[in-house]
């Protein structure tokens, strides 16, 4: 039987890269973004819709939901990869900026989950895959609050995925470090106009991290193939690395003293 996935934050990068990865691989897909005109080019492929979805809204996230299983169903997989990046020195960041931070990484993955578990509990089955990030582990300079969605996002992951386990539903998480996409270019930045204290390093440190995704970053097409990998791979696995450098600097943690290691991070993102 045909299996179906509702993706969210799907207009552009990852999103989209991993709407195109499982509709080719004869998935229905359920394409999810705050502005459906944004995925005309994905809605004119085989097997995907395109519908309204803002995961801050918890109304749209209902009637995503609804479509997608009144249309197919059912729907086996959900990929919570909606997401805003917040940059910039915590001091000189408005505290409604911190709020819409938290609001979509963290709040609407959860809304997100828990209107689709009411569907996976009754038929016992389902996989929950959420997009963390390389920093949800390994934190970097001048992304205090980013990082800190992406802690909370593995965290609740880990300890929700016991009390799913027992009802048949499979949680996975997916880490990408630095990826070629347009995210970089949607980021929000602290306005440090009143903060020149912190000029010289924002300024510094935050052209280091956009050449690092520029220059090194992986495809977002092979960040698809480890999502579409978690969902399918039936594996009783939590954590999967989508990138060379995250599962290289992962597995230097582990084994480097914490005072080392920190200084390896700041040689690449202060130097």
């Amino acid at each position: 039987m045909k299996k179906t996935v509702l993706i969210t934050g799907s207009s552009a990068g990852i999103g989209k890269a991993t709407a195109i990865h499982f509709a080719e691989r004869n998935f229905n897909v359920i394409a999810t973004m705050r502005n459906p005109d944004k995925g005309y080019d994905l809605a004119a492929m085989p097997n995907i819709h395109v519908h309204q979805m803002d995961v801050t809204d918890s109304s749209s996230v209902c009637v995503a939901i609804a479509y997608g299983i009144k249309t197919f169903g059912s729907i086996d997989v959900l990929v919570n990869n909606a997401g805003i990046g917040v940059l910039g020195a915590f001091e000189a960041t408005e505290d409604k900026l911190i709020q819409a931070q938290f609001d979509t990484n963290v709040y609407g993955v959860m809304h997100t989950i828990k209107s689709i578990l009411p569907h996976f509990r009754s038929k016992r089955d389902g996989t929950i895959i959420n997009i963390s990030s390389g920093v949800g582990i390994i934190p970097i300079p001048m992304q205090s609050l980013y990082d800190a969605t992406k802690f909370t996002i593995e965290g609740f992951s880990e300890s929700l995925s016991y009390e799913l386990a027992t009802l048949g539903i499979s949680v996975k998480i997916v880490l990408p470090g630095a990826v070629k996409s347009d995210f970089f270019k949607s980021l929000i930045t602290a306005d440090i106009s009143a903060y020149p204290d912190y000029t010289a390093y924002q300024n510094k440190v935050l052209e280091n991290v956009r050449r690092s995704n520029e220059t090194t970053g992986a495809d977002p097409a092979m960040v698809a193939s480890i999502i579409f990998r978690a969902a399918t791979d039936d594996k009783k696995r939590l954590r999967y690395m989508a990138g060379k450098d995250i599962s290289l600097f992962s597995k230097i943690r582990r084994v480097i003293p914490e005072s080392l290691f920190m200084r390896l991070v700041k040689k690449n993102f202060e130097g």
